[in-house]
């Protein structure tokens, strides 16, 4: 006898799980964005430097906070199973600098999505720069 596989989720439920995190950043609620990251999650907070697990993460996040971000997201789903799925998004954030001036910052993400044991999807890769983190040694 097979076990049931749980079915592919429709694209808005994972969609919910990065509009949740806009929103936690836009209202500057730390503790609703960590509950949507997986407890091993991996986070890119800038091209080039990797962050394992939430306590590493959650410092980076509140930097991210402290700009008061607003923020504009188009998410799709690139590609997904029962368990995991691919997101790609173009977003733009408006925020205030340290100085108090005005900033901006823009880039297409590449992120993963995971299902808990609780059937809850959280994010599992935060990749806010897409394939801008590629580091590819020269070819030979």
């Amino acid at each position: 006898m097979h076990a049931q596989r749980a079915p592919v989720p429709k694209p808005d439920r994972l969609l919910a799980t990065v509009a949740a995190l806009m929103c936690a950043f836009e209202s500057g609620d730390l503790d609703a964005a960590m509950a949507l990251y997986a407890d091993d999650a991996a986070f890119y907070p800038e091209p080039g430097q990797l962050l394992h697990g939430k306590a590493q993460i959650r410092p980076a996040l509140q930097s991210l906070m402290a700009l008061k971000p607003r923020m504009r997201l188009h998410a799709h789903v690139h590609a997904a199973t029962a368990d995991i799925a691919l997101l790609h998004s173009d977003w733009e954030m408006h925020g205030q600098a340290p100085d108090g001036s005005p900033m901006q910052m823009r880039a297409r993400s590449a992120d993963v999505l995971a299902r808990g044991a609780d059937g809850q999807w959280r994010i599992q890769v935060d990749n806010p720069f897409g394939t801008a983190l590629l580091d590819l040694p020269a070819a030979a």
